[in-house]
């Protein structure tokens, strides 16, 4: 009779421990080209952008502001990185500059800007990290403005998330 007290309490332990465990969290992006989620600022930088599948170019005279915003529809743990992939397609090296726009309303959203220099006809990446602002994850609504200089390119934007693995 005690054996079998003590498996029955055993596996009421077990159960317990598994039971109350928190969840395990797993590792996933979300990135998407930035046809499918960039767009002009305003109506006139549009004349001077080019759309093909994987990129939008600025090919205009002057610089263009460029509205992205990354995939979302769910909830993650934490959100450890964001990004915006790039390519410049000029002679020379030129400066590009994106703004971070971390949270789903004005008021509550946090800014962030990154400039890179990247020489020619080479991608680059404008990454952030919480870290490097003292914080422990982004909100989950990742959203970009950038800064594109003619001759250059937003290839894809996104973030690298965790999730609960139960779900």
């Amino acid at each position: 009779m005690k054996s079998f007290r003590y498996a029955t309490l055993a596996a009421i332990a077990v159960a317990a421990v598994t039971t109350f465990q928190a969840p395990r969290a797993l590792a996933a992006s979300s990135a998407s080209t930035a046809v499918g989620s960039c767009q002009a600022s305003l109506a006139t930088y549009e004349a001077g952008l080019r759309k093909r599948p994987l990129a939008i170019q600025n090919e205009g005279a002057t610089t263009a502001f460029l509205t992205c915003s990354s995939q979302g529809g769910f909830n993650p743990v934490a959100v450890d990185s964001a990004v915006v992939i790039v390519r410049n397609l000029n002679a020379s090296t030129v400066d590009i500059s994106c703004t971070l726009v971390d949270g789903p309303l004005p008021g509550v959203a946090s800014y962030f800007t990154k400039t890179i220099s990247l020489p020619p006809d080479l991608f680059g990446v404008v990454g952030w990290e919480p870290s490097e602002y003292g914080l422990t994850t982004f909100s989950g609504s990742e959203n970009f403005s950038c800064k594109v200089p003619p001759g250059v390119e937003i290839n894809v934007v996104g973030f690298g998330y965790y999730f609960d693995g139960t779900s």
